[in-house]
């Protein structure tokens, strides 16, 4: 017939210590130091079982002996959220890489639509400029204009003249 166990203080009080103990990287048992010091501890059943020197079975399961200590571990371990799978990961990011560089051929294609806009409107500017200077020069006359649309026969206007021009050099 199998050994029944009554709830000890002490052995409650072990477990609570184990569980503090191991979310403060601090335990006492060689094999969970080491893995303190690789940053590798992890709180579950088996750690605090063994920090706390008390058989799993007491603690790992609900209506266990130990009830109250199992839900404060089963509470702390629900915190630390479950472990994605590397596959899944890695799924994950190749999504998200290829919607980044959709993303961005997307944004090249409209600074490329952009970048020739902008070309397109200096050279107009230039030619409008052009325009300009021979209006304001005189040319031929307004009579050459006419009719092109972008000029309705009006004198050319008056543009005041620079100041501060260059001087020459004195030798």
């Amino acid at each position: 017939m199998p050994k029944v166990v009554e709830f000890d203080d002490a052995v409650a009080q072990r477990i609570e210590k184990a569980v503090a103990s191991i979310t403060g990287d601090t335990p006492e048992d060689p094999v969970l130091k080491r893995r303190a010091s690789r940053g590798t501890l992890k709180l579950n059943f088996a750690t605090v079982s063994a920090e706390a020197r008390v058989a799993r079975h007491l603690i790992d399961h609900e209506g266990c002996v130990y009830a109250e200590q199992h839900a404060c571990i089963a509470e702390a371990m629900a915190g630390r959220g479950t472990a994605v799978p590397l596959r899944k990961q890695l799924d994950q990011a190749r999504s998200s890489l290829a919607e980044r560089n959709e993303q961005l051929a997307r944004c090249q294609s409209y600074n490329l639509h952009i970048l020739t806009r902008l070309h397109q409107l200096d050279l107009e500017v230039a030619r409008l400029n052009e325009l300009v200077d021979t209006m304001d020069t005189g040319g031929s006359g307004p009579t050459e204009l006419i009719g092109t649309g972008r000029v309705i026969g009006l004198p050319p206007p008056q543009r005041p003249k620079a100041r501060g021009g260059a001087k020459p050099k004195r030798r």
